[in-house]
């Protein structure tokens, strides 16, 4: 056979200065572009597929006011909000990421990171929030002993049964109030809803009772203990199904959620006007119904506060008797001053100034307890109270002034 022949499928040939390929060896390559251009499709459309997922996951939805959850029928009320139009919380924020404190469990690399990122942290902020949180609460005529198989919960993680025991029972052996809470978050919330259908699956498995209102899954633990449920970026948890049933009509019927008036207890309306909604932390609660005298039980039962001299920091329940309602809000107003505001309504005029002597003793008291002995005695100095009586009810407030350096030796 002649020599080019016996090349003709092995070499390439040129005619004229072009450059042809054997057959086969053309086949080999457009089979080879095939496939680095199938498998480039395929990595383009996972990289697509990761950030629409992504984005899904970590969009931002807008919030339902926080007002929409106060239940005309609750005994009192505590919110948490976080808005980016919170400045004095923005301001407090950079100054610790400027200067971090030394208590903080961080690496040097973290922390040279949070003070090069500090001023980041207003852009940041605006990103993840507004964030609220409601907490209603239901007071019970006699405390109800709770079953320790009621707090047989998900093991998410090690801590998760601790924190929901205390903050649905605030210990296992009596319940005095029936509790709701409802988080709000304006990104994370397709995150939060996939994290929640999970928690309801693992409930479904170990026997809890899935129930389907207004095309909604509520799960509740197989022994009753606590109810879960999430709707748009709401996500519930209460000791009673009812509560999360009365949130789930709220959002399934509203139509305009802009100007919400006040939609709590009409015996709390009053309480309520004297506070800022818009503060950073705010609650109103009655005691007409002895309220105050369970509430203190309740926090003399948690196993953190379990101290007998702990008792002797509170007013007697015959003073607490004395209140019939009382409401407070938490400001910070900037890195160097906060103020919490008392009012506080007694039962009978006479009383007022005596109620206002007791609660200026137990804020001064409890500041001791929550601090140190030696920062107590250092940031005394850094505290003044105001206090206002107008008939029944006594206002007082809290005055914090070097906030920021409080903030830093209770990390420390």
């Amino acid at each position: 056979m002649p020599e080019h022949d016996q090349n003709q499928y092995t070499d390439d040939i040129n005619f004229d200065g072009v450059k042809l390929q054997p057959p086969g060896k053309q086949k080999n390559n457009k089979i080879w572009m095939g496939c680095c251009g199938g498998c480039l499709g395929i990595v383009i459309i996972g990289i697509i597929g990761i950030f629409i997922g992504t984005h899904m996951l970590l969009r931002s939805e807008p919030v339902s006011p926080h007002e929409l959850f106060l239940l005309p029928d609750a005994d009192g009320f505590l919110v948490v909000q976080i808005a980016p139009e919170d400045e004095g919380l923005v301001d407090l924020l950079t100054a610790l990421a400027q200067r971090p404190p030394a208590g903080i469990d961080m690496t040097e690399e973290e922390k040279e990171t949070l003070i090069r990122e500090a001023d980041e942290i207003p852009q940041r902020l605006a990103q993840w929030t507004p964030v609220h949180c409601v907490s209603l609460l239901y007071h019970l005529p006699e405390p109800e002993l709770v079953k320790p198989e009621e707090l047989d919960l998900v093991h998410i993680d090690e801590g998760l049964s601790d924190s929901i025991q205390s903050l649905l029972t605030g210990r296992s052996e009596k319940r005095r109030f029936h509790k709701g809470l409802i988080g709000s978050i304006s990104r994370a919330g397709a995150l939060m809803r996939l994290i929640t259908r999970l928690a309801i699956g693992e409930l479904e498995k170990k026997g809890g009772m899935i129930e389907d209102y207004r095309e909604t899954r509520i799960a509740v633990s197989p022994a009753g203990g606590f109810a879960v449920s999430a709707i748009e970026n709401n996500f519930f948890l209460a000791n009673r199904t009812e509560i999360i049933k009365d949130w789930i009509d709220i959002l399934k019927d509203i139509e305009e959620e802009e100007n919400v008036p006040y939609s709590g207890p009409s015996h709390l309306k009053e309480m309520y006007r004297h506070i800022d909604p818009e503060s950073l932390l705010y609650f109103v609660f009655s005691n007409q119904k002895g309220e105050l005298r369970s509430a203190k039980e309740s926090l003399l039962d948690m196993p953190a506060l379990e101290n007998e001299a702990l008792s002797h920091l509170m007013p007697s329940s015959e003073k607490i008797d004395l209140i019939d309602s009382l409401s407070g809000s938490f400001h910070i107003l900037s890195r160097e001053k906060a103020e919490l505001d008392l009012f506080v309504k007694s039962k009978h005029k006479e009383n007022a100034q005596l109620i206002g002597d007791i609660i200026e003793r137990t804020l001064l008291d409890w500041h001791n307890i929550l601090l140190t002995k030696d920062i107590a005695q250092n940031e005394i100095e850094n505290i003044e109270i105001k206090r206002k009586t107008e008939g029944q009810l006594v206002h007082v407030r809290l005055e914090y002034r070097e906030f920021e350096e409080l903030i830093r030796q209770i990390i420390q």
